[in-house]
């Protein structure tokens, strides 16, 4: 299935398929064509206007794209804060959800993360609602550290939907 995947570091000219794929992947009606949505949690979009450029530009960051037939389907940013190296925006299409592109992005921050970092631990962050992603990211081998952060103190710009309540983000962490 993932056979005409390729993995490449992701350039300025990724950055609005980058950002569509974000916000497809989380909010909005087409979203829901995947299992990664928010859309019944989650109010408002996904990304603050010109985060991609920004995060793309900085030296902290290394992004990396996947792509079908010269068209990006996928995305992964991992972040370097002194020892704390964690991924995010972390996106595949919602139709081509579940054929292993996801997987294919994760090997290859690890990768990344391993051989050119020279770390050996990952993080990822992900809200504690989220269950279903919770369990996929530990049937990849990260676990959850104990440490928790309220979501909102982190991200003061989202709303929350009636009838969600307030929740927290769950730290997991992988050994690379």
């Amino acid at each position: 299935m993932t056979d005409n995947i390729t993995i490449r570091e992701a350039n300025a000219n990724d950055i609005a398929r980058i950002e569509y794929l974000v916000e497809t992947t989380y909010r909005g009606e087409d979203s829901k064509k995947g299992w990664t949505t928010e859309f019944n949690l989650l109010a408002g979009t996904r990304l603050q206007k010109g985060e991609i450029a920004a995060a793309l530009a900085d030296k902290a960051n290394q992004f990396f794209v996947a792509e079908r037939d010269n068209i990006v389907v996928g995305v992964i940013c991992v972040n370097k804060n002194g020892d704390w190296i964690e991924f995010g925006k972390f996106s595949v299409d919602p139709e081509m959800q579940g054929l292993g592109i996801g997987k294919m992005l994760i090997a290859k921050v690890e990768d990344f993360v391993r051989n050119i970092w020279g770390a050996d631990k990952l993080k990822l962050s992900v809200i504690s609602i989220r269950k279903e992603l919770v369990d996929f990211y530990a049937r990849y081998g990260f676990k959850d550290t104990g440490q928790r952060i309220d979501f909102i103190k982190i991200h003061p710009y989202v709303e929350l939907k009636d009838g969600v309540s307030d929740f927290e983000v769950i730290i997991m962490e992988k050994s690379v």
